[in-house]
């Protein structure tokens, strides 16, 4: 099966008919290949975010039976990571059938840092200004920390964010 641990398994179907060519028997010969497991995680690419939080978003442990949907899975949870561009999986080891099979993450950061200015006229504020800076990786944790502040003809305002789009290792956001 190939999500019990043997992705390297071979189907072949052998048909056989009778002589009035009326009825077939199908013979499936099933090779299951090597138990494969997980091995270790390998993070290449991440300067800023930290490992665990990258290791908390895969599907698959180390020590598990190999399995290609829990590995797509894993790829497409990287992907979520707030401070991810791109996110690949290489599974080190599977072509050449070892039983132990090494997944290395191969990411590629957004760039975390931003700083934004605008200014406008509108009927509520009247002539205003505003100005913003922030980090999508506060501390490499995958945390978005902003500051931002306005000033118009009517008053002013600033307000700090900290949004965590993983609230309690869920997929629930919060912000403060």
């Amino acid at each position: 099966d190939l999500e019990a641990g043997y992705p390297h398994v071979q189907v072949a179907a052998q048909v056989t008919f009778n002589p009035e060519k009326t009825l077939a028997d199908l013979i499936f010969n099933i090779e299951q290949g090597p138990y494969v497991t997980v091995g270790q995680f390998l993070f290449a690419g991440n300067f800023r975010t930290d490992p665990m939080v990258l290791q908390a978003e895969m599907e698959i442990e180390p020590d598990e039976p190999f399995s290609l949907a829990k590995l797509l899975k894993s790829r497409q949870s990287l992907m979520n990571v707030n401070a991810l561009d791109s996110a690949r999986i290489q599974p080190l080891g599977l072509k050449q059938k070892l039983p132990e099979v090494d997944l290395l993450m191969e990411v590629e950061e957004k760039k975390p840092y931003f700083v934004e200015i605008g200014a406008g006229y509108d009927t509520g504020r009247h002539a205003y200004g505003s100005a913003a800076i922030g980090d999508h990786n506060f501390l490499g944790k995958n945390l978005d920390l902003e500051a931002h502040t306005e000033i118009s003809q009517i008053g002013y305002k600033t307000a700090f964010t900290l949004l965590n789009p993983r609230f309690l290792s869920t997929r629930l956001s919060a912000s403060t």
